[in-house]
């Protein structure tokens, strides 16, 4: 049998529990009905997992819960994007993540372990070496209290958009490396194939992933690039490489999901968001079947 991995989505915590309190989430809402209508839609079409899409440490720590509740009792599994925290107060995650022992007392009932996606310290100005350094040293803190505390948790470091930021890793070696260097299993890469071919196209990253990083992918975000580079665009344009890189991560036994990640609010005017979104989770599952 051909190996296969799952298809996920990515959707606002908002829309998730409910609130909609933000034009990203009204226009899921708008799109796929209350929540409940729309996981049952995304399971219909072969959905198996949901992201909480990027959210800050100022989100409320009830609503993170419940989001994810609303995704578990649907019947599928959960991944969070969640900020990077730079210290951890007396060790633990739960510091800095409100959410997190509520979330790890339910999650036996639904599924075995959880990924987290996080993006690199990063900003406006300062030294590359520096924000790499504090990056690795706020990763291999967030090991430690995995491995210390046996929390069933893997962190997946993103390949970030080259923006003009001061940010290590817009680069496959620039993941790589930190990657290296924290040395634990418990983080791994996320592979967001819009950033990275954005990079590519302004030749701010080499063309084809290495091998090494390609085996240390666990998670992916997944989008198009529309006009002028725009990233979070439905599977439509053509732009990235959707059919290598899905080949790519299977030739190295990738056993992680497919991510969609699109943003309708860079598109809901030129295209229907629910019919975009459910052509490109079909695009997906098409080439994962393939």
């Amino acid at each position: 049998m051909a190996f296969t991995s799952g298809i996920g989505v990515s959707l606002p915590y908002e829309y998730l529990c409910g609130t909609n309190d933000s034009k990203v989430a009204r226009l899921f809402s708008t799109a796929f009905g209350p929540v409940e209508e729309g996981l049952k839609a995304l399971r219909e079409h072969n959905v198996e997992c949901v992201e909480l899409s990027l959210f800050s440490e100022n989100a409320p720590g009830n609503r993170i819960t419940e989001a994810v509740r609303r995704v578990w009792n649907a019947g599928l599994r959960a991944s969070l994007h969640p900020f990077l925290p730079p210290s951890l107060d007396g060790g633990k995650l739960a510091s800095r993540y409100q959410w997190l022992e509520s979330l790890l007392r339910r999650m036996p009932d639904f599924q075995e372990t959880i990924i987290l996606t996080v993006h690199s310290l990063s900003a406006d100005r300062g030294e590359a070496i520096d924000y790499r350094n504090r990056t690795v040293e706020a990763l291999k803190r967030i090991a430690c209290a995995v491995r210390k505390e046996n929390l069933p948790i893997r962190f997946a470091l993103e390949l970030n958009r080259a923006k003009g930021k001061i940010d290590p890793c817009t680069s496959f070696t620039g993941v790589l490396d930190i990657c290296r260097e924290v040395g634990d299993l418990t983080v791994g890469i996320c592979w967001d194939w819009g950033h990275a071919q954005a990079n590519i196209l302004k030749n701010a990253s080499c063309t084809n992933p290495p091998a090494e990083f390609l085996r240390n992918v666990i998670h992916t975000h997944i989008h198009d690039l529309g006009p002028g580079g725009s990233t979070h665009w439905p599977l439509d344009s053509g732009v990235v490489p959707v059919e290598k890189n899905m080949e790519d991560l299977k030739s190295v036994g990738y056993s992680g999901c497919y991510v969609l990640e699109l943003n309708p609010t860079k598109f809901f005017q030129v295209s229907p968001v629910r019919e975009v979104v459910l052509a490109s989770i079909q695009r997906l599952n098409e080439v994962n079947l393939g």
